[in-house]
């Protein structure tokens, strides 16, 4: 993910939006929202070949709960399906959309940081609202 950092910063209309991180050698980057109960969660998952993006819940199911109230109006909002997982044998709960992608292939990683940019700002945009 350290790559992916340097390229993320480099588009100003993300750095205007998030603060810069510490690039990582880490398979996920955190990016925060402006609240403590919640971060953007961007991983790379080599099993599955995909990239998600999240709105990673730290421990509190009423803001869950809160925020699925919202449901219709976030996807809306988005322009996205997103899969909720509330997680009740968990702490935290998860809001996610996963992209299946070519991770080895750097031909395509200007494609995917594209796509992790927009749904980050999508994301945060959609939620902040909310909480």
């Amino acid at each position: 993910m350290e790559s992916c950092i340097k390229i993320l910063f480099n588009d100003a209309n993300f750095s205007r939006i998030f603060n810069k991180r510490k690039p990582t050698t880490d398979h996920w980057m955190d990016f925060s929202i402006g609240s403590s109960a919640c971060h953007i969660a961007v991983s790379q998952i080599q099993k599955r070949k995909a990239v998600d993006v999240e709105l990673y819940i730290n421990d509190d199911k009423e803001l869950f709960k809160s925020l699925f109230a919202h449901k219709d109006e976030i996807e809306k909002n988005m322009e996205m399906e997103l899969e909720w997982k509330e997680l009740p044998e968990r702490k935290a709960s998860r809001i996610l959309i996963e992209k299946t992608v070519d991770l080895d292939d750097r031909a395509t990683w200007p494609e995917q940081f594209d796509y992790i940019m927009d749904t980050c700002i999508k994301m945060k945009r959609a939620f902040k609202r909310y909480l």
